[in-house]
């Protein structure tokens, strides 16, 4: 099954500089969080720093108090 993935991220002041990567591999988007201060939650699950997550289409991401849409 394809997925396509449309998304807008904004950079706020209410996230690090450094706050996430995220990245495209073997057709699945991945975040991981990099020790951010206020955390990256997928559907309102933090995540491990570190640890790489997969996003499903439809998850919701918030990175610190921004909340996106995937």
């Amino acid at each position: 099954m394809n997925h396509i993935f449309n998304f807008k991220l904004y950079l706020i002041f209410a996230v690090s500089g450094v706050h996430a990567r995220i990245q495209k591999k073997q057709g699945n988007l991945l975040v991981t969080d990099l020790d951010s201060t206020n955390g990256t939650f997928i559907n309102d699950k933090r995540l491990r720093p570190g640890v790489v997550a997969t996003i499903s289409p439809g998850s919701c991401i918030t990175f610190g108090t921004y909340l996106t849409n995937f």
